[in-house]
């Protein structure tokens, strides 16, 4: 039986896309995978290996995949008897045999490719037991199981779930340190996949915080940086998605101005802003968008050497079409880096003893620059909002006040303007009378 299954394999290896299609096409092809599966519970080594292989590869079609989902499941654990597929497969995780762990992480992996799949895997009786296994994996030797287990992680890392499950595990640091050795290691595939995984993981607060915490942080940093001089597509979009999902809070984004390969960051951003590839130059402009999400990263881009140059050319075009996403990327970059103007001194207009009215110029302001204003009576902000006009109260009669105004936005603060002096007012029983050049009060009942 088992040589059968071995030849079976060797024909869907070398027949894959015929093989596959002759099996949907069968009218019993749900029963076929069915009974695949069930093949699963006889104690034989080389059919179970067949086995998998066959299911692995099988199942990177979409109907095949759904069909391996819907087979009933136990509830078997480690080393029992009539294992379910997951079971067999995370026995298989720590064989000796490399190529048979290869094996299993990729047929893994294929099954955590749609959202149906990571949450079957999820529920799993033995998903507890199988996240450390794969995380020590994404450090191994060998090339191709490393690299599909670092994948099970990083799609995993899809779904808020598969989150969750790492960030409550028992062994959760445990794991998030073996990623973080992988992306730092010398397997390609593996510190691929690694980088979304921990890019995936900086989004969220809770993870974030674990990963900064770490003391091997700063090696995470150096070896995305390698990653973004890569000369493969891949890793520089993981390495750029990395560092745009840490720019985009507020201590991510100090530890990366802050890190010793800033400059070399911004400087390869800039290149990879205009790469060929269109995937490559979106998660450029994504990540150069993210660096100016903060005041501190503004001026670091504003104070760059060619950030703001190459920006205005791409919008130009210089004879490139650029694609619309990539476009709306670097248009909204613009914004974010144009400086604010200094505006106007404010008008201001007594109202009575105790207050004036002021008002100012409007800025027009883009979706992605949303403009507020700040008006300071002598050095103290007495309004902040996005009205141009406002009451300031609780003055004191015979007395003058300066005012100044300026605009602001979330990435900067515009200059302020020059100096607005309030009309002194004074109190009168009978009626207030602004100052002018010359001011008769009649005091005669």
């Amino acid at each position: 039986g088992s040589n059968c299954f071995i030849m079976l394999t060797d024909y869907i290896d070398t027949k894959n896309e015929n093989a596959i299609y002759k099996l949907l096409q069968h009218s019993l092809a749900s029963e076929a995978v069915a009974g695949l599966v069930d093949l699963l519970e006889f104690d034989d080594k080389r059919l179970t290996e067949s086995v998998v292989h066959i299911l692995g590869t099988i199942v990177e079609h979409p109907r095949c995949r759904q069909y391996v989902l819907e087979v009933p499941r136990n509830t078997a654990t480690i080393g029992q008897s009539n294992p379910t597929l997951f079971t067999a497969l995370v026995n298989m995780l720590m064989s000796e045999d490399k190529n048979v762990v290869m094996n299993a992480a990729g047929t893994i992996a294929n099954i955590a490719e749609s959202p149906d799949g990571r949450l079957w895997i999820l529920q799993q009786a033995v998903f507890d037991d199988a996240l450390p296994i794969l995380g020590v994996l994404t450090v191994d030797p060998h090339q191709w199981a490393a690299s599909n287990s670092a994948l099970v992680l990083a799609r995993l890392t899809l779904s808020q779930e598969g989150i969750v499950k790492i960030l409550t595990h028992e062994r959760s640091s445990y794991v998030l340190i073996n990623l973080s050795s992988a992306l730092c290691g010398h397997n390609p595939g593996s510190s691929m996949n690694a980088a979304f995984a921990v890019g995936r993981l900086l989004e969220r607060e809770d993870a974030r915080s674990k990963l900064l915490a770490m003391k091997n942080f700063k090696n995470t940093m150096t070896a995305l940086t390698k990653m973004l001089y890569n000369k493969e597509a891949g890793p520089r979009k993981n390495a750029c998605f990395a560092f745009s999902c840490l720019a985009n809070s507020k201590e991510g984004h100090d530890r990366l101005l802050s890190n010793v390969n800033s400059e070399l960051i911004l400087d390869q951003l800039v290149r990879l802003i205009t790469d060929t590839d269109d995937e490559t130059a979106w998660f450029a402009a994504v990540t150069l968008r993210s660096v100016g999400s903060q005041k501190e990263g503004v001026f670091r881009l504003r104070d760059h050497k060619s950030v703001h140059a190459v920006l205005k050319k791409l919008v130009r075009g210089g004879g490139v079409k650029l694609k619309s996403d990539l476009l709306t990327e670097v248009k909204m970059t613009l914004d974010i880096l144009g400086k604010l103007p200094k505006l106007p001194a404010p008008i201001m207009t007594a109202i009575d003893s105790f207050s004036v009215s002021a008002r100012w110029e409007s800025i027009i302001a883009t979706p992605n620059n949303r403009v507020t204003y700040q008006l300071f009576q002598g050095c103290t902000c007495v309004y902040e909002g996005p009205k141009t006009s406002t009451t300031v109260k609780k003055l004191k009669p015979f007395t003058s006040y300066v005012f100044r105004i300026r605009a602001t936005n979330s990435a900067d603060e515009g200059p302020y303007s020059g100096p607005a002096l309030s009309p002194p007012m004074r109190e009168c029983r009978g009626h207030l009378v602004r100052l002018t050049t010359r001011v008769n009060l009649n005091t005669t009942p």
